[in-house]
């Protein structure tokens, strides 16, 4: 987007492109960290070009405190500098919108200026909660149909960041609908759609995994959060976790 050029609070250079300096990769290798993603992910990107959302929710952002992205580099030992995030809420990985998935890697690309990633750069992508929460299914576009778009897109992107040297890509599976709030003020009133919506982001994991074991079988180094195994620690004991 034409505004990544000004986002120099967000990690970039006041040229737009990726910090060249900073301190050497970390014992676990990362020096530098880029985000892609939606509404988890983003540190106020849609706020500062849109305004939204406003308050009660926290500085822009989309929850009541920092992103998980903004705590992570300080728990990775990656100086402030050399994080960047394209992140946008409503982000999608299949659309082709502005704020959408194939934008986010685009402007990161464009911001490089034609150089490699800085050596022991780490990309996270979170993408596809969008994707579910507006998707119906039709006989024309049943969901292994939809399933297989949305990795297709996850795979460009994950292509194009290893070829411009990106070292390591983190991809997320995604939380159970059940556990969410909307899913469980469902659970009593419609049971089946809940269900279904389980068993469609469940097909959706198991085909971002096969994605990733593919790509590492062919050199590429990818690792997946398994963010449905700790929506579920955290949706049955809260307490533990702080909450």
């Amino acid at each position: 987007m034409s505004k990544s050029n000004s986002m120099t609070d967000h990690g970039e250079t006041e040229h737009g492109g990726p910090s060249e300096h900073g301190p050497k990769p970390n014992a676990g290798g990362v020096s530098n960290l880029v985000f892609f993603g939606d509404s988890l992910t983003d540190n106020g990107n849609l706020f500062a070009a849109y305004g939204i959302p406003q308050p009660p929710y926290w500085d822009g952002r989309f929850s009541n405190g920092p992103t998980y992205a903004e705590t992570l580099p300080g728990l990775l030992g990656v100086a402030a500098g050399n994080v960047q995030n394209y992140a946008f809420g409503g982000a999608r990985a299949v659309r082709t919108g502005p704020t959408d998935l194939d934008t986010q890697v685009a402007t990161y690309l464009a911001n490089l200026g034609g150089s490699p990633a800085p050596k022991g750069t780490e990309a996270v992508l979170y993408i596809g909660n969008n994707d579910f929460l507006n998707y119906t299914p039709t006989a024309a576009n049943p969901p292994p149909a939809e399933i297989a778009m949305i990795m297709a897109h996850i795979q460009g992107a994950i292509q194009q960041l290893h070829a411009v040297g990106v070292d390591k890509i983190v991809l997320f599976t995604l939380p159970d609908f059940s556990i969410t709030p909307a899913g469980q003020a469902l659970a009593t009133t419609n049971p089946a759609l809940v269900a279904g919506a389980d068993a469609l982001i469940n097909a959706s994991n198991d085909a971002l995994k096969a994605l990733a074991a593919a790509d590492n079988a062919a050199g590429i180094h990818v690792t997946i959060v398994d963010a449905t195994i700790l929506g579920n620690a955290v949706s049955a004991d809260g307490h533990a976790f702080g909450l």
